[in-house]
């Protein structure tokens, strides 16, 4: 895990990108659902870190609360999303595929964010 998964960008946009990289390596390793939240932890930033910090004990260990509380504390709502992907620009140093891939990133929280708010 530690050669396979990156640190969390202090970017709030960028933590989509992060989840899906990591639920993709827990995928791929077939991780099991009780493990994922405690190996997530130490590739968190330091605010997220302090969120599940003082979260219960039981409720920090599980994968799903932890990424939860930090999409509601960062507040990702699909008006942010919309501006990060019209102001999104391919950096020198990405490809073009990682360029794409953070913009289905965007996309799909987006969607998935809207979809939850219209119910």
């Amino acid at each position: 895990m530690r050669n396979a998964l990156t640190k969390q960008s202090n970017d709030a946009l960028e933590t989509v990108a992060f989840f899906r990289n990591a639920e993709t390596l827990f995928h791929d390793v077939e991780l099991s659902a009780e493990l994922r939240g405690i190996l997530i932890r130490p590739f968190l930033n330091e605010r997220p870190k302090t969120l599940v910090a003082r979260l219960d004990p039981a409720r920090a260990a599980h994968y799903e609360e932890i990424k939860d509380l930090i999409f509601i504390e960062y507040k990702l709502s699909p008006a942010a999303y919309r501006e990060k992907f019209n102001m999104l620009v391919n950096d020198d140093s990405e490809t073009y595929a990682m360029y794409g891939s953070r913009l289905v990133a965007l996309l799909d929280k987006a969607i998935l964010n809207h979809a939850v708010s219209l119910s």
